[in-house]
């Protein structure tokens, strides 16, 4: 069974739970909580105007803080012992990062990095072997899981969408 995992947080830096969500491949089963007694002052702008408008329209999933955990357990006590968590948490935190920074900067400079050059195979040929081929193989895993080319992407059409520039510096400047 895989289930499918979705938070809303207050921030990136001082994070503080506000909504967890999450429901089963079937849909047969689901878990809905949202936490009444966050630090609103710890609350982005992003989420000051998308979440919490969005927040409160399930009553009984309002919970405290210190219930959360228990409702947690009860829930993952009822699922079967072989449990896949999906959770898109990069691409979400991407989002939101992305989103803020557009919001906050009209001119925002990157450094160009090629990623597809970065994360080559270093596997090479048969006249000529790689070496520490499980080593860049790792780096390679590594440097694609941080989602910079998304980054990249979603940070220009962001900027293009509020009239802001996206400049992209040489690496080697």
């Amino acid at each position: 069974m895989i289930l499918f995992l979705d938070t809303e947080f207050t921030d990136f830096l001082d994070c503080e739970l506000l909504s967890l969500g999450a429901v089963s491949q079937d849909g047969q089963r689901s878990l809905y909580l949202e936490v009444e007694d966050f630090d609103r002052a710890k609350c982005s702008a992003f989420v000051c105007e998308t979440v919490l408008p969005q927040l409160g329209r399930v009553p009984e999933a309002i919970t405290r803080k210190d219930q959360v955990r228990e409702r947690l357990l009860v829930f993952f006590a009822s699922l079967p012992r072989s449990v896949q968590i999906a959770a898109d948490s990069v691409h979400d935190f991407l989002h939101k990062a992305t989103t803020t920074i557009s919001q906050n900067h009209a001119i925002v400079c990157i450094e160009d990095l090629k990623v597809r050059n970065m994360s080559k195979s270093a596997a090479g040929s048969a006249e000529q072997p790689g070496r520490n081929v499980r080593a860049k193989s790792g780096l390679n895993r590594a440097i694609l899981d941080q989602g910079w080319f998304e980054f990249r992407r979603q940070l220009d059409y962001k900027l293009v969408w509020r009239g802001g520039h996206l400049i992209a510096v040489p690496p080697q400047n």
